[in-house]
């Protein structure tokens, strides 16, 4: 027999069967590797452009908030200009109104809140129960506001008094004030207009909010007293063309009057 019974396997043979799985497992690293390394550059890719995008729509809106910005400017300031050239007759806009009066300099008596409200304050020397005092001589000219604090109070009555005395040089009595207000008792609301027990005006105010703050507008030029709620910025009611022969001084008490004893209390 020209070949051995049990022929033995070639060398080369078993070297390829050894390397053909290492070569197999290298080109299997290379290609996940290459595929992995694609895929980052892809995603990287898709980020940017992603990033390019959010910066354009970014810019975009920006740019045209700005604008909008721009067109409410000038919108408001055309309003503004329409407002300032016939405001007297307008009954909006009370922070814009404000720019045509006179800050009033007064002191706001917290004792009178300590006391309570039963018995006038120590320092309430005009015995009104009033808990503002005022950092002037008497209002007889000009336009003039201020503003009072009404958060969480029940019960309230603010507006302004009319003292002729003071003009005609007779002493200060109380009992002459003229009185024209705003008050609350719970959720009703009404506006005054009295001397002593004499209700010359008496009628039934609405309000839409409750109010936190109240601002007060005297025009003594134009005889007129107006009342705002500054929670909502709406007009609440006016005085209008009422006649002034005294001195005006703010009121502001946390009851509401009882005509039926004396109009001071």
């Amino acid at each position: 027999m020209s070949e051995p019974f049990f022929p033995r396997m070639c060398p080369w043979k078993a070297a390829t069967l050894g390397t053909v799985p290492v070569l197999l497992l290298l080109l299997t690293g290379i290609s996940y590797a290459g595929w992995k390394q694609h895929h980052a550059k892809e995603s990287a890719i898709v980020k940017k452009k992603k990033e390019l995008e959010e910066r354009e729509q970014a810019r975009s809106e920006k740019e045209a908030a700005l604008q909008k910005r721009g067109k409410l400017k000038e919108e408001l300031d055309r309003r503004k200009a329409l407002y300032d050239a016939d405001w007297k007759k307008a009954l909006i806009y009370p922070d814009w109104r404000k720019e045509h009066f006179t800050l009033v300099k007064m002191t706001l008596n917290h004792e009178g809140k300590d006391n309570g409200t039963e018995d006038p304050a120590p320092s309430d020397k005009q015995g009104d129960n009033n808990l503002i005092t005022l950092n002037q001589e008497g209002i007889t000219s000009g336009r003039f506001y201020w503003e009072v604090d009404v958060k969480d109070k029940e019960e309230w009555t603010l507006g302004v008094y009319e003292d002729s005395s003071k003009r005609s040089g007779v002493p200060e009595d109380s009992q002459k004030k003229k009185f024209r207000i705003l008050e609350r008792k719970g959720n009703k609301y009404r506006v005054l207009s009295y001397c002593l027990q004499d209700i010359s005006h008496e009628e039934s105010a609405e309000v839409l909010m409750c109010p936190d703050k109240i601002m007060v507008f005297l025009d003594y030029e134009d005889s007129d007293i107006s009342f705002y709620n500054m929670s909502d910025g709406n007009h609440i009611f006016s005085f209008t063309k009422v006649s002034f022969s005294g001195s005006l001084c703010p009121y502001f008490k946390l009851k509401c009057t009882d005509l039926s004893r004396n109009a001071k209390e």
